[in-house]
Order: C-alpha cells, then sequence, then structure tokens
C-alpha cells in the first residue's frame, strides 16, 4: 500500500485471493480546496498481466478521505471522513474479500460502497452502499442506512456470500413515523427459500399481512429501565437465526444482560407455528 503526498493512495496486490495481482488507485490529488484536496474525480482499477498493468474499470465519484491529522478548517466537509479512500473487507472470514471505497460525507454520516470482485469478467460490480462502515460478523456483512436528519427510522441489512454474489439473508427497520403513527419494526428473514415478513407493534406481530402471534410481557420488578428494542430483538433472533445484539440499540456489556428471558415472565398466543417459533428455548442464553 501506497500513501504519499501529492501521489495517488494505491491498494496492490493479489487482494480479491484469486491468485493474480490488481491495483485499485484514487485519482483524486491535487487543486479543488485551500488544503490540496479535490473530491469526486474518482479511481482506477487495473490488473497485472505478468508484464504491465492492464486497466480494468475507472469508476467516477468519490472516494472522500482526509489523512490522519487533518482538520476541518472552515467546515469543508459535512462531518470528518475516512483516514483512507478504500480498504478490503474479508466476506466470509476466509476470503474472499470485497473493495469498501469511502463515498458522500454527509452530515449525518459517511456513505461507503461496497463493490465485489467478478471472477468471471475481472471487473469491479458494485454491491451495496452503506452508512457507517460494512462489517462482516457471525457469518453476514452487516450494512446501515437511516432517513438522515429527520430521525424517523433506522434499518440493518444482512447479507451472505454465496460465492458469486452478496445475498439478502435478513433485514431489520425500525420506525417512529413522523406524523404520529404507531412505531413499529419490520423483520424481513430468508432463512428458508420463501421470504417471511413481520411487522411487530405494541407487541403484536403480522406475518405477511396477517395476524401471527402476539406478547403477554410481566417485567420483573427488579428490571431498570430497557431499551424498547429488547422485545423486537428477542423476536429477529427467533425468525432469522441471527444473534439478537446485531440490532441491539446497545449491546450488552460484560457483568449485565439485555435477554428478554432473563428480564420478564411472558407468554406467546397464536397458532401453533407462532408460539413453537416465539417460545423460549431451555438452552443456554447467547452471550
Amino acid at each position: 500500500m501506497i500513501d504519499l503526498k501529492g501521489k495517488p493512495y494505491v491498494l496492490y496486490g493479489d487482494i480479491f485471493q484469486t491468485g493474480r495481482n490488481y491495483a485499485v488507485v484514487d485519482l483524486n490529488t491535487g487543486g479543488g480546496h485551500g488544503d490540496g484536496w479535490a473530491d469526486g474525480i474518482g479511481m482506477g482499477f487495473a490488473e497485472w498481466d505478468g508484464e504491465r498493468w492492464e486497466a480494468r474499470d475507472f469508476l467516477f465519484g468519490g472516494p472522500v478521505w482526509r489523512p490522519e491529522g487533518w482538520q476541518n478548517i472552515d467546515y469543508e466537509l459535512a462531518c470528518r471522513p475516512a483516514t483512507k479512500p478504500f480498504w478490503m473487507l474479508d466476506l466470509t472470514g476466509k476470503g474472499p474479500s470485497a473493495l469498501v471505497v469511502a463515498s458522500d460525507a454527509e452530515k449525518w454520516g459517511q456513505m461507503k460502497r461496497l463493490y465485489v470482485f467478478n471472477a468471471t469478467s475481472h471487473h469491479l460490480e458494485f454491491a451495496v452502499s452503506s452508512l457507517f462502515d460494512p462489517c462482516m460478523e457471525d457469518g453476514v456483512v452487516t450494512v446501515y442506512h437511516n432517513s438522515g436528519r429527520r430521525d424517523i427510522f433506522g434499518e440493518y441489512t444482512f447479507l451472505r456470500w454465496d460465492g458469486q454474489r452478496l445475498v439478502e439473508y435478513a433485514f431489520w427497520h425500525a420506525e417512529t413515523p413522523y406524523n404520529g403513527g404507531p412505531c413499529f419494526v419490520e423483520i424481513h428473514s430468508y432463512k428458508t427459500r420463501k421470504q417471511q415478513r413481520l411487522v411487530m407493534v405494541d407487541n403484536k406481530i403480522i406475518r405477511d399481512g396477517k395476524p401471527f402471534a402476539e406478547f403477554e410481557i410481566h417485567w420483573k420488578p427488579e428490571v431498570p429501565l430497557f431499551e424498547d428494542n429488547v422485545v423486537t430483538s428477542y423476536v429477529f433472533e427467533k425468525v432469522t437465526g441471527l444473534p439478537r445484539r446485531l440490532v441491539m440499540e446497545e449491546p450488552p456489556v460484560a457483568g449485565s444482560s439485555k435477554h428478554l428471558e432473563e428480564m420478564a415472565d411472558f407468554t406467546v398466543t397464536g397458532p401453533a407455528k407462532a408460539v413453537e417459533l416465539l417460545s423460549p428455548k431451555r438452552k443456554p442464553l447467547p452471550k
């Protein structure tokens, strides 16, 4: 990796674990601002054929970044951006990797674009964007979006690498409508071939547009104030099979618990399938 003042930022090597060398080059150098930065020109992607670099792609727009120690003089950017233009993200824990590009810097965060490598065409393909840094955890790549200044909703999309592309595995959307409507959480699961779509409002669950289940909850007296998504994160884990901490507003710290099973006594009513799916199992709680 090369990072020299006045020269392009370059990431190169066997970055996609294919046995071949590739290079990503930031073309945003010189001019444009008082500090010598210009954003939005683009970046290049090339492959080493053994004798020379062969251009594969030119991507317009971005990256937007500033090195460590940069001062946001005169509020040039709406937020503090990434300290490098792009980096690699392991998609499975064992490779292959995807390219994450730092993009538009907005007041509420900086957008990141994620590209995957097409081993057939030897080109980069746009996969997904995320307001925060996409991460790989518990076998899924997590991306995040929200409504910005209105603070109406936040949502996570969870994807898995199928060998050729990123495929949506689960989805979480929590919303407080600006018109005063009821707060709700929407959960999608692609764990089976048939997609499940659940909406939860006031401890009642609708699945695929039809009433599905209802929780009756009795909070234990010693339980302190709790986050609203203690219940909905429990449902997320039951429906998707993913850990509930992935969607918790504040994941539990060491020595404490925000598991619904430990904070309340509750029952689930509805069809037998709903009761079986959503009732607590007698097994150790996930950490």
